[in-house]
C-alpha cells in the first residue's frame, strides 16, 4: 500500500505566509528550482500542495543546502506524476 499524505491544496497568500518569504521570492525560489511550481486550479487560480511547503519548510529548518533542495524539489515534482499515473492506471479498464 502507498502512503499518500492528505491531498490539501494552499493558494499564494498562506504560502507565503507560511514560507515567510514575498511573492516575488517566492517565484524566484521556483525559477531556480528551489520551489516547486504551483498547480493550476482553473483557468485564474494556482496554487501548492500544503505537504509540499510542510516538507520544504522542514527542510529549511534543518539546514539543508540548496543543492540539496533543489534535488528534494525535483522528487516532490516527480511524486505528482507518479501519483497521477497511479490514479489514471486504476481508471483504466484491465
Amino acid at each position: 500500500m502507498i502512503n499518500t499524505p492528505k491531498l490539501q491544496f494552499e493558494r499564494i497568500d498562506e504560502t507565503v505566509s507560511r514560507t515567510g518569504t514575498s511573492k516575488s521570492t517566492l517565484y524566484d525560489q521556483i525559477s531556480k528550482g528551489l520551489f516547486p511550481p504551483p498547480i493550476k486550479l482553473g483557468r485564474r487560480a494556482s496554487g501548492w500542495l500544503h505537504h509540499e511547503t510542510d516538507l520544504l519548510i522542514a527542510a529549511r529548518a534543518s539546514g539543508m543546502l540548496e543543492s540539496e533542495l533543489i534535488l528534494l524539489v525535483s522528487e516532490l515534482v516527480q511524486q505528482r506524476s507518479n501519483y497521477l499515473n497511479n490514479l489514471r492506471s486504476r481508471e483504466s479498464p484491465q
